[in-house]
């Protein structure tokens, strides 16, 4: 009998400690404002932050709350991913009151000039940060036009897959009209591409360097514009031909 009363009350026991328990852990999760010091935010951690200001990442995470359980990942890594350089922000919890940001940043490749004004961008077309023209770094694309930085990285894909050459020589970029390209090569060359048939265009344009060895030469323009057809301009005047003929 003293056996079964042991048994009841130690199971009543328990009972009242698990509920105890449950009841501190719903309080923890939907009244974390009632154990502030438990969660409050002590240590923060930014990784891989070379170009971005790790000042700034902090200062986005003290803005939006000081409490991590209350902390909204998605909102946060937005906010920190509005920061100049930053990319793309991997938040992590550590419990009960460390916060680890790991950056990955932009990759500049080119300088855009949007109506004069010098920006860093990214390949995919995201600008960076805004440059002043001392600055400018004349080994690096310029690119202008409008949207051209949006268009970018088809144009530059296309080049990579049929005349990768050729990227390590291009000087400029402009982006005609919302529908096609003109560039300018490092010794001055000019090519003029078309609104369509990109891919082909520069199938072109690479054949006609290898068979005409134009690098070599005095062309100053190449005109592309035409589908199947190249007009070529040299210092001396201008000549037009076939490219399925070269």
């Amino acid at each position: 009998m003293m056996q079964v009363q042991i048994v009841k009350y130690t199971n009543i026991i328990s009972i009242i400690f698990i509920c105890i328990f449950m009841l501190t852990g719903l309080s923890y999760f939907y009244y974390p404002q009632l154990f502030p010091n438990i969660f409050e935010i002590k240590h923060i951690k930014v990784i891989d932050s070379q170009q971005s200001k790790e000042t700034d990442i902090r200062e986005k995470i003290s803005n939006l709350s000081d409490n991590l359980l209350l902390l909204d990942k998605q909102i946060l890594q937005n906010e920190i991913e509005e920061v100049p350089w930053v990319k793309r922000a991997n938040i992590k919890k550590i419990f009960p009151n460390k916060i680890q940001v790991q950056v990955i940043e932009n990759d500049p490749y080119a300088i855009f000039l949007n109506e004069g004004v010098p920006f860093l961008i990214d390949l995919d077309g995201t600008i960076i940060t805004q440059i002043s023209d001392q600055s400018i770094d004349t080994s690096m694309i310029q690119i202008l036009g409008e949207k051209a930085n949006e268009n970018l990285e088809s144009l530059i894909k296309s080049i990579n897959i049929h005349f990768p050459e050729l990227l390590n020589d291009i000087k400029s970029l402009e982006y005609i009209e919302l529908r096609r390209w003109n560039m300018k090569l490092r010794r001055d060359l000019k090519i003029k591409f078309p609104d369509e048939k990109i891919d082909q265009s520069i199938i072109n344009l690479k054949r006609l360097f290898v068979e005409q060895n134009v690098s070599e030469s005095n062309i100053i323009e190449i005109d592309l514009r035409i589908h199947g057809r190249a007009s070529v301009k040299v210092l001396e005047g201008k000549v037009k031909f076939g490219v399925d003929e070269i």
